[in-house]
């Protein structure tokens, strides 16, 4: 039996579990402002955050996975990249202007309008 999505199977020599220097490296790969980091907190756990512009001076945290398990880290960045390219194609979809209901709807210039649209008496078989 073949899997029906062959590209998001592991391939065989892992386990299938992906690493959060996968999912950096997918993050740069895709142009996505964002890595999975281990932050040490103060009762001394290890926790893997998601930071956001990774290596400046503007890099900060913007969301907590508040797990120490570096696979389920991975999930959970990959559960918050998708809420945030959710959220950007929703902003773009309310910012588009609705196109006019038909081209009809549209007044020409009068100029257009006298080429487009005869008078009665230009038409042949029309009022002399």
């Amino acid at each position: 039996m073949t899997p029906r999505t062959p590209h998001l199977t592991a391939p065989a020599t892992q386990s299938g579990v992906v690493t959060a220097d996968e999912f950096n490296l997918w993050c740069a790969l895709n142009g996505r402002p964002f890595n999975l980091i281990p932050n040490a907190r103060p009762d001394g756990r290890l926790l893997w955050d998601v930071e956001v512009l990774p290596g400046t001076p503007r890099a900060g945290t913007v969301y907590s996975t508040n797990l120490g398990d570096e696979a389920l880290a991975v999930v959970a960045g990959f559960a918050f990249l998708s809420g945030v390219e959710w959220a950007y194609e929703a902003r773009a979809a309310e910012t588009i202007a609705p196109p006019p209901a038909s081209d009809a709807a549209v007044d020409a210039p009068e100029e257009v309008e006298d080429v487009l649209i005869p008078d009665a008496e230009d038409l042949p078989g029309g009022p002399v």
